[in-house]
This record gives C-alpha cells, sequence and structure tokens, in this order.
C-alpha cells in the first residue's frame, strides 16, 4: 500500500502538511505548531477475516509522548487523513483503543465525537464492540464507506471474535 498516490489530496485539506514517513509508504507524519510530530501507520490486517483484502489498522501517536496542549488541527489532520485513505479504494478502517493505560474508554468517546464531526453528510459507516475483561475493556471499531457492499459481513466477523 503505497500513500504517495493520496497525499496531495489530504494535503488539500488538512491544516498541518502531512509527508511520509519512511521508503516503505505506509507511515505518515506531521508536525504541528508547537513542534509536536505525529506519526500515522496503516497496518494491513491478514486476520480480520480471509473474505476482506482491504481491512487496515489505523493507528497514530505524537513521537515523544511530550505533553501537549489541545490542537484542533491534529484532529482535522488525522480525520483527513482517514477519510482521504478510505476514499481512494473501497477500504475498511480498524480501530482498537489501547488499554495499556486504562484510557481506552476516553480514546472511544473522542474517537466518537472526531468520527460524528468529520461525518456530518453521513458518507461513513462506524460499527463498535467492546469485550469487558477483569481489569480493562478491549473496545474495537470499524469504520467504511455507508456504500461499502460488506458492511453486514464485518459486522458479523466482529461479533464471532467478541463472542469467543
Amino acid at each position: 500500500m503505497d500513500f504517495i498516490s493520496i497525499i496531495d489530496d489530504i494535503n488539500k485539506i488538512s491544516p498541518y502538511q502531512v509527508m511520509p514517513d519512511d521508503d516503505s509508504g505506509v507511515c505518515l507524519y506531521f508536525q504541528t505548531d508547537n513542534g509536536l510530530t505525529y506519526i500515522i501507520s496503516f497496518i494491513k490486517d491478514e486476520g480480520f477475516s480471509d473474505d476482506f483484502d482491504n481491512a487496515y489498522h489505523m493507528m497514530f501517536k505524537e513521537k515523544s509522548n511530550q505533553k501537549r496542549k489541545y490542537d484542533s488541527k491534529v484532529k482535522i489532520t488525522i480525520s483527513n487523513i482517514a477519510m482521504c485513505f478510505m476514499k481512494s479504494m473501497e477500504r475498511v478502517i480498524l480501530f482498537i483503543c489501547d488499554a495499556s493505560d486504562n484510557k481506552e474508554k476516553m480514546r472511544s468517546v473522542l474517537f466518537n465525537r472526531w468520527f460524528n464531526e468529520f461525518n456530518q453528510n453521513g458518507d461513513y459507516y462506524k460499527y463498535d464492540n467492546r469485550f469487558d475483561c477483569d481489569d480493562y475493556s478491549v473496545i474495537f471499531s470499524f469504520i467504511c464507506s455507508k456504500n461499502y457492499p460488506y458492511i453486514e459481513k464485518c459486522i458479523e466477523v466482529v461479533n464471532e471474535c467478541f463472542q469467543s
């Protein structure tokens, strides 16, 4: 998978300039006005289902893990990257909210807010599922075009994973 083909589209609508992070074409980065660097990667999921060859985990983080004040341009840039990624092909983006620091619920709320803000015209579909363990919750979501022909199959696969 190569981002070069969509970087121009992303940069036309994003407040921060997005660049490829490495030669492999699977990571992007941008720098904020405050000097922070965000890295965004899409990792192809080989195990989601044999029926899909277009499911990707989207991951992003601030490179140095510095404390930061709110910057609305970060949300806009990351959301634009996701939307351009899904527009370029029939792709599904998979999210698992990190539970390593017990902030998975906060992340889920944040992702829901971002999704609702950027899906006001209803072009995208989001499905959430959750599995509660003793000390943490696994919160899993997928996002795709509302016209993606395999939405019901994706829901079925996700629900099967969470039942076992």
